[in-house]
């Protein structure tokens, strides 16, 4: 059977457009595979990088002064200039100056007033840490059983200067037991299973001060 031209070109026309189709679909498919390729390898870097698995370390963190943590009590030799010498954590039945109640790194503090380059905090500043960040802790420490009128202080303890100018920014919270002129004294035992009241012995004399506080004369 002899096929008429007009037959032939529609015939012609088809195959065209078969092969046109047949293009855009492998197109397709191989645009599919492509991104999903580098879709996957984006994926794997963002997650190395957000879990830190990367070249770059960040800088180490300096060594703390001391180790102590909560419970842990701690002395010292005072020398006559006032200065503080030979700090070592010792178990709480011997004779110590000071048990922790908590420790504060202040290099993360809210504000950058503690960064790298910080100078020391003067004493109004230790006392203002003191209060803000040791008084509730300390309270919470002794399961509320603090006589705040008792021979037993909150207090603060930051690095030696030397250890300052290292980074070291840790504040030990806690408690210790002063003399008139403030300087802490030796004492046994954990303060929640002590008298925190100071109590007269048999022929002393005690003096109140303007803060109802009474000291032996």
């Amino acid at each position: 059977m002899k096929k008429s031209p007009a037959w032939r070109s529609a015939v012609a026309v088809q195959i065209v457009l078969i092969a046109a189709i047949a293009a855009a679909v492998f197109m397709g498919i191989y645009g599919v595979i492509s991104s999903h390729k580098s879709g996957g390898e984006d994926t794997t870097a963002a997650q190395q990088h957000k879990s830190g698995d990367t070249s770059e370390t960040a800088a180490p963190k300096p060594e703390p002064f001391t180790a102590a943590a909560a419970g842990a009590c701690l002395t010292w030799d005072i020398a006559q200039d006032g200065s503080a010498t030979g700090f070592k954590e010792v178990p709480c039945s011997e004779q110590h100056r000071f048990e922790v109640s908590k420790t504060e790194d202040l290099s993360v503090y809210p504000t950058s007033e503690f960064g790298p380059d910080a100078t020391r905090p003067a004493l109004t500043r230790q006392h203002q840490l003191r209060d803000e960040l040791c008084e509730s802790a300390t309270v919470g420490y002794l399961h509320g059983k603090w006589d705040p009128n008792g021979k037993y202080d909150v207090a603060s303890i930051l690095p030696p200067q030397s250890a300052w100018d290292r980074g070291d920014r840790t504040l030990l919270c806690g408690l210790q037991t002063t003399d008139d002129h403030g300087v802490p004294q030796l004492t046994t035992g954990n303060v929640e299973a002590s008298e925190q009241a100071n109590l007269a012995k048999p022929g002393e004399c005690l003096a109140i001060d303007d803060k109802q506080v009474p000291h032996v004369v």
